[in-house]
């Protein structure tokens, strides 16, 4: 006999012990009865009729051929078969509710798919805040900056998206929800800006020049020239943690998210440009989506308000 054969005799033979024993509603209402010792209270219990209890017992006395309760007027007794089937049974019974208790209180686990400019920049130094209001809550971030389709893969459950919210994303409702509209300003170190005051040497200006084509560039050097900055020499770079990056190098000025620039900024490893050097220009917008398959789970819902609102506070 092939491995195959056998596994698939196996699976007829035990497929075929299984399907002999009895109903899983006449164990619960025999368990419940022995272990009440009575019809009464076990009804109340499983929330049905007495009737029904000492129906389900008396066709499960039938199926096993054997009397499991000795029937007096105000009680009901277990008989030496009914015993023995109650040891079996409440061990059954006991370990099924431990096991559905355990996963009640698993963590749910929610993967949040974004840009690695985001995850780095924004999402990782805030979860702490939503881990806090939701504990059993496991969040895992997949940072990438290949657009996803959600609705054919389904290992994401909120898209936390950087590019243009249009009126067609908005028509979407809960499944697509406008986060933030970006500003990007100038940044470089504390003590770069003390020593550009009194400096003549050319200025580095870093920016980020999108990758995906259907982004609308931001016109930094438009912006720079405007300024009467005439000694500039401008670099690109495709990730904006890599432009956030050179400018806490201290070797230049880098053009950014002013949210993604909230983290180095407030811990003061970054200050924004002086007033005479100051820049800002429209940005993308960062906007949450829930996959249509996924528009119910609590989870999903609970971190995309929680975005919401902090993203709207600031």
């Amino acid at each position: 006999m092939s491995v195959q054969a056998y596994i698939h005799v196996n699976k007829i033979i035990e497929n075929s012990v299984f399907a002999k024993l009895p109903s899983l509603t006449s164990i619960r209402s025999f368990e419940t009865a022995a272990r009440l010792c009575s019809f009464k209270d076990a009804a109340n219990e499983l929330n049905v009729s007495s009737t029904a209890v000492s129906h389900q017992i008396r066709n499960l006395e039938k199926e096993l051929g054997v009397i499991l309760f000795e029937r007096r007027t105000r009680e009901v007794l277990l008989t030496d078969e009914g015993r023995a089937l109650f040891q079996s049974t409440h061990k059954l019974m006991k370990g099924l509710k431990a096991t559905i208790d355990e996963l009640k209180d698993a963590p749910t686990t929610l993967t949040i798919g974004t840009t690695n400019a985001f995850a780095a920049m924004w999402l990782v130094p805030n979860l702490a805040n939503f881990t806090a209001l939701h504990p059993n809550i496991d969040v895992r971030i997949k940072a990438d900056d290949q657009l996803v389709d959600l609705e054919q893969s389904r290992h994401i459950d909120v898209a936390i998206r950087s590019g243009h919210y249009t009126k067609q994303d908005n028509e979407h409702g809960d499944h697509h929800v406008l986060l933030h509209q970006e500003k990007l300003k100038a940044y470089a170190t504390p003590r770069f800006w003390q020593q550009y005051q009194a400096s003549t040497h050319d200025i580095e200006i870093y920016y980020t020049q999108w990758k995906n084509p259907h982004l609308s560039q931001s016109n930094v050097a438009q912006a720079v020239s405007n300024l009467g900055i005439k000694n500039a020499t401008l670099h690109s770079f495709e990730d904006e943690n890599q432009t956030i990056q050179a400018a806490l190098s201290g070797n230049g000025v880098s053009v950014v998210s002013e949210l993604l620039a909230t983290k180095p900024v407030s811990a003061t490893w970054l200050e924004e440009a002086p007033r005479e050097l100051s820049i800002c220009l429209k940005g993308l917008d960062h906007y949450c989506v829930i996959p249509s398959w996924n528009i119910n789970k609590d989870a999903a819902v609970l971190f995309r308000d929680w975005l919401t609102l902090l993203l709207k506070t600031g």
